[in-house]
């Protein structure tokens, strides 16, 4: 009776043991994941941008004259890993291509619907993409989009 009790008691251990192996590979495979993702976007700071629709709010140009939308609510991009974006306006739908190359950017191939829109801003807007340099994020992640020339900065929340 005694060795069937123990030899229960060692398949027990040995189920035991293959239990917490399999939940020490499980644990470690889901750390290299995260660990892979925050390296990730660490290294290419291009990832970040996928990872939420971002609302613009306001283009200042040199000398100070500042281009902001009165809702900031209807100008909403997002991006897609596969490099395109769209974006809505305070008139109309807004889609294209863009690239990121380490922190510069660049649009290209855009393309929106045609309505007009009295006292639109999407102009502005769609010039600033066009003349889009490079980006950062702030540590509070604000999206900040130097323009070519040190023409200005875009922001995005």
């Amino acid at each position: 009776m005694l060795s069937k009790k123990r030899g229960y008691t060692l398949r027990m251990k040995k189920k035991l043991a293959l239990v917490v192996i399999v939940l020490l590979i499980i644990g470690l495979g889901f750390y290299t994941f995260v660990s892979k993702e925050t390296s990730d976007n660490a290294e290419n700071p291009g990832a970040r941008l996928t990872t939420q629709n971002w609302t613009w709010l306001s283009t200042t140009y040199s000398g100070n004259n500042v281009i902001a939308p009165k809702v900031p609510s209807r100008f909403v991009m997002t991006f897609t890993k596969a490099g395109t974006f769209t974006s809505t306006t305070d008139c109309n739908n807004l889609s294209g291509n863009y690239g990121v190359k380490g922190n510069r950017i660049s649009f290209f191939e855009m393309f929106s619907t045609q309505m007009y829109c009295e006292g639109s801003i999407e102009v502005d807007f769609v010039k600033t993409l066009s003349d889009s340099k490079d980006f950062k994020f702030s540590d509070k992640g604000v999206l900040t989009i130097n323009l070519k020339s040190d023409e200005g900065i875009a922001l995005f929340n």
